[in-house]
């Protein structure tokens, strides 16, 4: 083989072996792009699973708290809130300034919690936090309003938490372990998306009465946790519950945002003291 020959065969093999190469690079390339679109979501599936577990175990510590404030204090459970619509009052979870930002050093259950107020937070929460650790509405969490954190329904002269500063007493629920006291929640209506702390049932719940209620203020439980929601139930047990049913049928942000309720639709079983409570009978 002359040396022109030579030299044009060393440069076709080098040629082929740079195209080799490169074609062996996008093959490893795609590869591991395959690899990252399975692996990906199973990963993100596996730290909301791990956040949903977290929340389970904040849930249980605040239960514990809010049984350690009812042997305190003539076995009521905390009211809800020394409720003030719009400005500055103390509620269960933190004292809120007029900006509606809350301190979680100074709710009521706050003294059970001791050192680590941040199991307060939900894990999966994504609020507005200010530069005082102080959170925007609320922190992922909402107790029951018109159930266990106030006396809505025992009548107009126990209408509201604020005026008798306690939940429920100890003994009243029938069925406690089938009765909702705190889960994961978000705000709607006015505040859709935003944090809050409240926990909303089906129906509203005035003057020892069952009423039909706006969606801002019903079925506000938000399964946060690939679709699941943890549930501190009243006798003190927690569950991790998948969704029943929407909060709204007419706006697609509740199905879109996993918000809505568990039990039956427009019914409050799972959130009232007995099932004549409220005036209808309510039955599983």
């Amino acid at each position: 083989m002359s040396a022109p020959q030579k030299s044009a065969y060393n440069t076709a093999r080098k040629t082929i072996q740079a195209i080799f190469t490169l074609v062996e690079l996008l093959v490893v390339i795609v590869v591991i792009a395959i690899l990252a679109g399975m692996l990906l979501p199973a990963l993100g599936q596996a730290r909301e699973k791990g956040k949903g577990i977290n929340c389970i175990n904040n849930l249980k510590q605040i239960g514990t708290a809010s049984m350690q404030y009812l042997t305190d204090f003539a076995y009521h459970m905390p009211g809800y809130s020394t409720y003030s619509m719009t400005g500055a009052c103390l509620m269960w979870i933190g004292r809120r300034n007029d900006e509606r930002y809350v301190d979680l050093k100074e709710g009521v259950i706050a003294p059970y919690i001791g050192k680590n107020p941040e199991v307060l937070v939900c894990p999966g929460w994504r609020g507005e936090v200010d530069s005082d650790h102080q959170y925007y509405k609320g922190t992922g969490y909402g107790y029951s309003i018109y159930g266990a954190g106030s006396q809505e329904y025992f009548g107009p002269d126990a209408s509201y938490s604020a005026n008798t500063g306690a939940g429920w007493k100890d003994g009243i629920a029938k069925n406690p372990s089938r009765i909702v006291a705190f889960a994961d929640a978000i705000g709607t209506g006015s505040s859709k998306g935003l944090g809050t702390t409240f926990l909303y049932a089906p129906l509203k719940v005035q003057d020892g009465e069952e009423k039909d209620t706006a969606a801002d203020h019903s079925n506000n439980m938000h399964f946060r946790h690939n679709r699941q929601a943890g549930v501190l139930w009243l006798d003190g047990h927690v569950t991790s519950e998948g969704i029943s049913f929407p909060g709204s049928d007419a706006d697609p942000w509740y199905m879109e945002n996993n918000v809505g309720n568990i039990g039956a639709k427009d019914n409050n079983l799972l959130y009232k003291p007995y099932p004549t409570a409220g005036g209808v009978d309510s039955y599983e």
